[in-house]
């Protein structure tokens, strides 16, 4: 008589069959759902709730991309005058940081990956050659937007995850700040000592954890089951 899957191997599963392992475009990042279930915990009650949190952190995802559009949309050429337009992009982001959607930095390429404009004006990573970066390359070969791994970019001093967004013959590249993104993803999941939600990128750095400390520090959780289980079967 076959064995029954277990729960993890039925929660990959369901990931995989929905296109939500791994999460973030393609490659890129993973969700992970750990339970500390009873024996009498309902297995069927765990996978509805997984499906209900994965749509809400792609909808979240979703904000920051809908978001980074939009102040692309402000930014304007770089020879137009920049005092008014710079006042009326902080007062956007200030906005939309008190909804929980924090970008750090952004910039317009054109379909070379070259520079088109940036803010703030002084973004340092956007001021190299960023034209090779990989979310960068999968974005404009996919038509759909791509994440990076977790880094902390030149300038700054707290990791972050780059997400490249194909707009017609442009490009936008944003800096989305972990330690905010993790507190929202980390709000869907405040169902009490009954469930843990990790997410991590595609090699296992964490960016969103219940201990803030774990994405700060950028730690690896690679070696932790089931996460150890789908980043060995690739």
């Amino acid at each position: 008589m076959p064995k029954e899957p277990s729960l993890w191997r039925r929660l990959v599963g369901f990931f995989v069959l929905s296109g939500m392992l791994p999460l973030l475009g393609g490659g890129t990042a993973a969700i992970w759902l750990v339970w500390k279930h009873a024996l009498n915990d309902s297995q069927t009650r765990h996978l509805i709730l997984a499906e209900s949190l994965a749509f809400q952190i792609r909808e979240t995802l979703r904000a920051h991309e809908v978001a980074l559009g939009h102040l692309a949309g402000l930014l304007g050429e770089p020879d137009s005058e920049s005092g008014p337009q710079e006042s009326i992009l902080a007062d956007h982001m200030e906005a939309l940081a008190a909804q929980g959607v924090r970008i750090q930095a952004f910039a317009t390429l054109d379909k070379e990956g070259r520079l088109i404009n940036l803010y703030p004006r002084h973004a340092e990573p956007f001021r190299l050659n960023v034209s090779n970066r990989p979310e960068l390359q999968k974005a404009m070969g996919t038509g759909r937007p791509a994440y990076s791994t977790v880094q902390i970019p030149p300038g700054f001093m707290e990791p972050m995850v780059s997400v490249a967004i194909p707009r017609g013959s442009k490009t936008i590249l944003g800096l989305i700040p972990l330690a905010p993104l993790n507190n929202r993803i980390q709000m869907l999941s405040a169902h009490g000592e009954a469930m843990r939600l990790i997410l991590t990128d595609r090699a296992g750095v964490a960016i969103s954890h219940k201990d803030p400390l774990v994405v700060a520090e950028r730690l690896n959780l690679g070696g932790l089951p089931p996460i150890s289980m789908v980043l060995e079967g690739g």
